[in-house]
């Protein structure tokens, strides 16, 4: 059992939980042999190699990260059946990594038979194994609950808000009184509502319920904190209730693009300085799984976004279903799709006799394929996220030096960077003089020649200018009132992007 505050080394940032397929967890589970008799990259001596929430073992992962999230709703809920076809969660290393399960909510709304609502006996059978699975496997948990988005008038149970609500009391209810439970588990209460009011119903009828945090939907632009501003209003609720004291971690459920990423960063770091000194934002998205196996996408790079509102965006590349017609080329071979021509310790380096090629790809569905695909795409995406970090907590430091420079250099700065411009739209690696026209930009107000300042603006600008929205928010004495004023750059921050 190990919580985030145990992790070595961990980062003062938020932090991804990336949310594993049931395929994933199948195929890593299995033996080489089990799924290909022949073609079997020698790179990959053992598919634990995969298990890259472990730190070591016998069999290394090709890298390691220790944070993920994993569904009760679509997993094994048989334990015992379970310890063998989920076997890579079974016999992950709790002592170096941090596990949150969700707890089949969304099934709960997106399957209108999940639950046998017509037998109260089978409702709290189904219950009983759901928790037993988050006991023996969860580090963290979301409670079992009833989301309001899966309410209608057709559904046979869940026709309205406090019909969603009354069922999650009802499974809060229901775990308490369990003589078995797992202490040691701590459980987010998600908070649901379509209105303000809602949402405060629903995190009056929950908080007197075990707990340890809070978690918001944020996958659509309909689910209402993807809504920078309604996420914000409820987090400075709860901070004024005392809510986030002794139940300090948030989760926001199913946003993954760099730009939020980075905001919840910030978020994190302002919450702390405000007297939380324990707050920590989490954050999921099953992308990197979802488009390998839907689509055979592979993330081969990411691209820093110098316009727009989003820091970084992956690259990616289709693995065909038929094939390459020659399979046998090496890597960096002229006739070699390009798009493949990368490096990662997943599929190896240059140098790397043992380097994935694309004949190891195929066939294309098979769980070979697929797991080093996602893996792939998991490793590219983490490095996305450190990236865009990076990038936005640089600006940071470096604003002060910045606002220092003579009109001199200034001049020099903006001639130059406006030359630089003129040749590229979209750089992949950027100059150390581009970086400080993003800095100027924020710290003086200043744009190159011939540019205009859009309705989104530059990607570090529009940054700092939310950051700069966020800071008012904190500073206020009345932050709803900063909200309101701020409603409508707040409320579009993350409208449009593809979460990714």
């Amino acid at each position: 059992m190990a919580y985030f505050e145990d992790i070595p080394h961990r980062p003062q940032r938020s932090i991804f939980t990336p949310s594993v397929s049931t395929t994933y967890f199948d195929k890593v589970s299995k033996k080489r042999t089990e799924i290909r008799q022949e073609n079997i990259p020698p790179r990959l001596k053992t598919m634990e190699q995969l298990w890259w929430w472990n730190k070591g073992g016998e069999a290394r992962p090709f890298f390691h990260y220790p944070y993920f999230m994993y569904s009760a709703g679509h997993a094994e809920l048989d334990l015992a059946k379970a310890a063998t076809k989920e076997a890579a969660l079974f016999k992950r290393d709790r002592a170096s990594s941090v596990l949150i399960t969700d707890s089949g909510g969304y099934q709960v709304a997106t399957i209108p038979d999940f639950f046998d609502w017509d037998s109260p006996e089978k409702i709290d059978k189904k219950r009983e194994r759901l928790f037993n699975w988050i006991d023996a496997v969860a580090d963290y948990s979301l409670s079992l609950d009833a989301p309001t988005f899966g309410a209608s008038p057709d559904h046979k149970a869940l026709k309205s808000f406090d019909d969603c609500l009354a069922f999650t009391l009802e499974n809060l209810e229901f775990y308490e009184a369990r003589s078995n439970k797992n202490e040691s588990v701590r459980f987010l209460h998600a908070i649901h509502g379509s209105t303000i009011d809602e949402q405060t119903k629903w995190y009056e009828a929950v908080k007197g319920h075990r707990h340890y945090g809070w978690a918001f939907g944020a996958s659509t632009e309909e689910t209402p904190f993807r809504n920078l501003k309604n996420l914000l209003r409820m987090l400075m609720y709860l901070k004024q209730e005392g809510a986030l004291e002794h139940s300090p971690h948030v989760h926001v459920l199913g946003m993954g693009v760099s730009a939020a990423a980075v905001m919840y960063s910030y978020i994190q770091i302002m919450m702390r300085r405000s007297g939380i000194p324990k707050f920590q934002i989490t954050f999921d998205v099953s992308t990197a799984f979802r488009k390998a196996g839907e689509s055979g996408f592979l993330y081969t790079d990411f691209e820093r976004s110098i316009l727009g509102r989003n820091l970084e965006a992956t690259r990616k590349a289709t693995v065909p279903k038929t094939g390459w017609e020659d399979w046998d080329l090496p890597m960096g071979h002229e006739d070699l799709p390009k798009q493949l021509d990368f490096e990662s310790p997943v599929f190896g380096y240059a140098e790397d006799k043992d380097r994935i090629m694309p004949k190891h790809l195929q066939p294309w569905s098979d769980g070979i394929s697929l797991s080093l695909m996602m893996a792939q795409n998991l490793w590219l995406q983490t490095e996305m996220y450190k990236d865009a970090h990076d990038r936005f907590f640089t600006a940071l430091e470096r604003l002060p030096i910045e606002r220092g420079l003579s009109d001199q250099t200034l001049e020099k700065l903006l001639l130059s960077v406006a030359s630089h411009f003129s040749k590229h739209k979209e750089l992949k690696s950027i100059q150390e003089n581009v970086w400080q026209m993003m800095y100027l930009i924020h710290a003086e107000g200043i744009m190159p020649p011939g540019w205009r300042r859009g309705d989104r603006g530059m990607s570090l600008e529009y940054f700092m200018a939310i950051k700069s929205m966020i800071d008012d928010v904190f500073d206020a004495k009345n932050p709803y009132a900063v909200l309101d004023k701020y409603e409508a750059e707040l409320s579009s921050y993350l409208g449009g992007m593809v979460v990714s």
